[in-house]
């Protein structure tokens, strides 16, 4: 699901040890009120280097989405998770 930055309430951004390499990450609550971990390619959040986001529900990932609207569930490892959506924007089930 493709989600605009006007639309997101944002809560940190910045680059942590669960960051790709050259990608920055925010935490914020998407449009639906619902925890996320967004993902952009470079250094600053914008709409068209959007790669997608982690769904947080009882602290941990349970939703991967790709900027397409695909996704997958499950628990996973975030800097994983985070890995493959900076590699292709198409999120993985665990193998």
């Amino acid at each position: 699901m493709q989600f605009r930055l006007t639309d997101l309430t944002l809560h940190w951004v910045g680059i942590d040890d669960t960051t790709p390499p050259g990608h920055i990450i925010a935490a914020g609550h998407d449009p639906f009120g619902d925890l996320r971990i967004f993902l952009w390619v470079g250094s600053t959040p914008d709409d068209e280097a959007y790669r997608g986001s982690l769904l947080i529900k009882r602290h941990r990932a349970v939703a991967v989405c790709g900027p397409d609207g695909s996704y997958v569930t499950g628990a996973g490892e975030q800097t994983a998770h985070l890995a493959r959506l900076a590699d292709n924007g198409v999120p993985q089930a665990d193998d």
